[in-house]
């Protein structure tokens, strides 16, 4: 089976552009989902490139996108839809959701402005199944200079926090800290947040918490 990687060099379709390190962290992620028929969604459609190598990487999935283009809907084939409309606005974003079905893959590579991706993860994650793949690309933004103090890197660097709720359920109850319940809805449903040069993958999953094993043991 071929790799991202060299599908992305054999595609002779609409204009698709990506960094280089993206490649195998497609891989890395998206293998499992490859045979199956599976629903993805990719916010920011730009030329159309991309959806025509995800339905060749994913031969079985139905691909949808979204981008603030109408001329994005131009793009659209048997196994695609386009939604067109501002990933920065929530209300936008709510409406996907009975647009569409659940999703196994969502591919953030949209405006790339902090707020928008923290609106879109925000508003998004719930609306993908277990298991599944939440995938933010090109971060840099993030470390560009900004009007105000939204960030989507502090967002999800709070969310590592969050992650580990379950391993401290006994401090949940003391004064010291008083999670909230979306802070314990995230770590119920999710594996993993791993962080790479420009790109974050959120691994959802239901949480197993984890027991604490000795070995050999003593009779």
């Amino acid at each position: 089976m071929e790799t991202f990687k060299q599908i992305f060099y054999e595609h002779q379709g609409n204009l698709c552009m990506k960094w280089s390190n993206y490649f195998d962290i497609y891989d890395k992620h998206f293998s499992k989902y490859r045979e199956q028929p599976i629903n993805i969604l990719e916010i920011g459609v730009a030329k159309g490139g991309s959806m025509q190598i995800y339905e060749k990487y994913f031969p079985q999935a139905n691909v949808f996108g979204v981008d603030i283009d109408p001329d994005c809907k131009q793009y659209e084939t048997d196994r695609t839809k386009i939604i067109i409309g501002d990933s920065s606005d929530k209300t936008f974003l709510r409406t996907i959701t009975s647009q569409i079905p659940q999703l196994d893959i969502i591919i953030d590579d949209g405006g790339h402005q902090p707020e928008q991706q923290i609106n879109a993860f925000e508003e998004l994650y719930y609306h993908l199944k277990k298991p599944g793949v939440y995938l933010v690309e090109d971060t840099e933004k993030n470390f560009q200079k900004h009007k105000g103090s939204v960030n989507f890197m502090d967002h999800m660097k709070g969310k590592i926090d969050e992650l580990n709720v379950r391993r401290t359920m006994h401090i949940r109850e003391s004064s010291a800290y008083n999670w909230k319940d979306q802070e314990v809805r995230f770590a119920d449903n999710t594996n993993s947040i791993t962080f790479y040069d420009n790109v974050v993958v959120l691994e959802k999953n239901n949480m197993i918490v984890p027991k604490e094993v000795k070995w050999p043991q003593k009779t």
